[in-house]
């Protein structure tokens, strides 16, 4: 009973943390390397995720994908899309913010892979990479 009072407050807390927050650290759009990104964040929670572009707030939904750190490449469908306008923008940042808003759209689908506990790599249908560390 004891260990079970020592538990509790332990999963209570685990219960009100908040959903991780992952950097886009590269993105690649075309047959050309990947390049690093600005400042892009998106807080994953569950199938929903809202961050920013490094312009623009940026949230949505998806479906599929997996719970677990797998490598298996879980497929997933972006849904309910919003993102915002960028203003105006300029440098790094908007050069990153123009190159996810073509793939950040309702309908975009992507293979989900897993390297690592703390990376995710999201590969669209035409080949673009969109590499996300945990911060």
């Amino acid at each position: 009973m004891k260990r079970v009072l020592i538990i509790l407050p332990a999963l209570a807390l685990a219960a009100c943390s908040p959903a991780p927050v992952w950097q886009v650290v590269s993105v690649r759009t075309s047959a050309d390397p990947a390049t690093e990104t600005g400042l892009s964040r998106l807080r994953i929670d569950d199938h929903r995720f809202s961050g920013t572009t490094g312009c623009a707030d940026v949230a949505g939904e998806f479906d599929g994908g997996s719970d677990g750190g797998s490598d298996g490449g879980d497929t997933i469908t972006l849904r309910d899309v919003a993102l915002g306008d960028p203003g105006d923008c300029t440098g790094w940042a908007r050069h990153t913010h123009d190159q996810l808003a073509p793939l950040i759209v309702d309908g975009a689908t992507f293979r989900m892979r897993h390297p690592s506990d703390f990376e995710i790599v999201l590969v669209g249908d035409l080949g673009e990479t969109v590499r996300l560390m945990q911060e």
